[in-house]
């Protein structure tokens, strides 16, 4: 699984494996408003997020690694044939 995480602390990224679903969330907080900024326009959402990705086969067993890259999550499962 590949996705974009641009200025997403891991930290602030959770992985869980339920059945044939990956659920990723987190939350990309905007830091300039933290800092005390003020923006007259932005393009880039701040806020929670979760996305469920289903996949063709039980993945609970499956071993998990990350990656986290020039603002991307690379998932990698590694599921045992059955």
């Amino acid at each position: 699984i590949k996705m974009d995480v641009a200025g997403i602390q891991m930290k602030d990224i959770q992985i869980q494996l339920s059945g044939n679903q990956v659920t990723i969330q987190g939350i990309r907080r905007d830091w300039a408003i933290l800092d005390g900024r003020q923006t007259y326009t932005m393009e880039i959402d701040y806020h929670r997020f979760e996305r469920h990705i289903e996949l063709p086969c039980c993945i609970e067993q499956a071993r998990l690694s990350t990656q986290y890259r020039e603002g991307m999550l690379l998932v990698n499962l590694q599921v045992e044939p059955s």
